[in-house]
């Protein structure tokens, strides 16, 4: 019970069944952040603190993932892409290497603006919010391990290699599923 009150588990239940309800189906991700959670440490190579880590919970629009909705079964999926928005200074400093990379990508504001049917939806109005795409391959004959990769745009790539997970983290959510595809029919 403590678990589920600090990651705000009863709040993120209750956006899922609202957004499920307007717009037809989400996506609920579990993923580890390995910054998340209390810092334990120095890091090992003296550059920032080390963390315990903990788990990542989040419900995703339809416009903040790529799927093949071609297909019913959702077991039968085998990636998804999901869109984030994250710190760009965060990301900067989690990745040293790509730090002037990470800086120059477009603010979600600036991606936004070039969207007419989206600027409505601009919350984020700095310039330190940027979109971090995570791929994730479930682990198939063509791809034993899977796949992931974590990027912010083709040549700033944060992780390209096995899929951790084994599976894609996370499902889909819906009331009712449209005949013929994996979407959800909106209740309202």
């Amino acid at each position: 019970n403590d678990c589920w009150q600090k990651q705000g588990m009863d709040k993120l239940v209750e956006s899922a069944a609202e957004r499920v309800g307007v717009l037809g189906h989400v996506f609920g991700s579990v993923t580890w952040n390995e910054s998340g959670g209390q810092p334990i440490a120095v890091r090992p190579d003296g550059d920032g603190l080390q963390y315990t880590g903990a788990l990542e919970m989040d419900i995703h629009d339809p416009h903040d993932i790529i799927f093949d909705w071609s297909i019913e079964n959702q077991n039968n999926i085998d990636w998804v892409v999901i869109k984030r928005i994250r710190n760009r200074w965060t990301m900067a400093a989690k990745h040293p290497e790509l730090a002037d990379q990470v800086i120059s990508l477009p603010s979600v504001k600036e991606v936004r603006q070039t969207l007419p049917n989206l600027n409505f939806l601009s919350r984020y109005e700095s310039s330190d919010m940027i979109y971090v795409y995570e791929f994730y391959h479930k682990p198939t004959p063509a791809l034993p391990q899977g796949r992931m990769t974590i990027y912010g745009s083709g040549t700033c790539v944060f992780y390209d290699g096995e899929n951790i997970y084994q599976q894609i983290p996370g499902r889909f959510l819906k009331f009712e599923q449209i005949i013929g595809t994996g979407l959800g029919y909106p209740m309202l």
